[in-house]
């Protein structure tokens, strides 16, 4: 917990009933909303834009994010780089499918997985009582 999490929490505490609970949520609800009228002026994802064939526009996103700018900068010719290698992947990945996890090769590893997943939740639950 946040040290503003303890003082919402804190100062909550001394309101009587229902409204306590109510004044908390209020007022996690606040940067949400702000946030949310803000996303309509933030520009679009490098990577979105990169998977929708707009290169030219993620590169000057990117170039103003990192480099003021500067689209020759190599921070940003190596981020321009990892993001068209993120884009060839997800290309790459949209044959495999949900199944192809449980199939000859993939089915121990998915069973490593799960049951790695299954112990620790139940490691967990047995350490809480």
């Amino acid at each position: 917990m946040t040290d503003e999490q303890y003082y919402v929490s804190y100062g909550c505490s001394f309101i009587a009933g229902p409204a306590s609970f109510r004044t908390a949520w209020a007022l996690q609800m606040i940067p949400a909303i702000i946030l949310f009228f803000l996303l309509m002026v933030l520009p679009e994802s490098p990577r979105w834009l990169a998977s929708k064939g707009r290169w030219e526009e993620a590169h000057s996103v990117v170039a103003n994010v990192n480099a003021k700018g500067q689209l020759q900068d190599p921070l940003v010719l190596a981020e321009l780089s990892e993001v068209k290698e993120a884009v060839r992947i997800a290309e790459e990945s949209y044959s495999i499918s949900f199944f192809s996890l449980f199939g000859r090769h993939m089915f121990r590893r998915t069973f490593i997985g799960m049951s790695a997943q299954m112990w620790q939740q139940l490691v967990l639950l047995h350490a809480m009582k």
